[in-house]
């Protein structure tokens, strides 16, 4: 992972890692959730005292980013690229919060006609918790609209 000050070159590392984080997830059969699977060289320093290093934990913090966002949105991605074998989790409120910020991001976006893809976001992100992956639905299309 590069570390970058400029905030659209950090975006781009981000999703990068992400996809890189979660296909290696998929191909190897590991669980983002499990820290000892995924994890930190904070992790690593702290569980194994072999060195002290602290990352990424304090460059995402310079990004208002977490490690928390780190592994959702990894587990977004498994769901995006992982085909017929990864089943739909449980619904957990990062999802919801993952559907409305894409809703948020398609009112930026313009049609061909200049207008809004979504002009009433407050009608769909009320539906992004129903049990079919409405959230998961609503991050699709955003990263199609690019």
């Amino acid at each position: 992972m590069c570390n970058f000050t400029d905030e659209t070159k950090f975006q781009e590392m981000w999703n990068r890692t992400v996809w890189l984080a979660a296909d290696i997830c998929i191909r190897y059969g590991f669980d983002p959730t499990n820290i000892e699977q995924l994890n930190t060289h904070a992790w690593v320093s702290e569980t194994w005292h072999e060195t002290d290093h602290t990352d990424p934990i304090g460059y995402f913090q310079q990004h208002s980013k977490t490690w928390d966002d780190f592994v959702n949105d990894v587990r977004t991605e498994i769901l995006l690229i992982g085909g017929d074998d990864v089943s739909m989790p449980v619904y957990e409120d990062w999802m919801g919060q993952k559907g409305v910020e894409a809703i948020s991001k398609l009112t930026q976006v313009l049609d061909i006609n200049g207008k809004p893809l979504i002009q009433n976001p407050e009608s769909h992100t009320s539906n992004v918790s129903l049990a079919t992956p409405q959230w998961l639905f609503w991050v699709m299309l955003s990263r199609m609209a690019k």
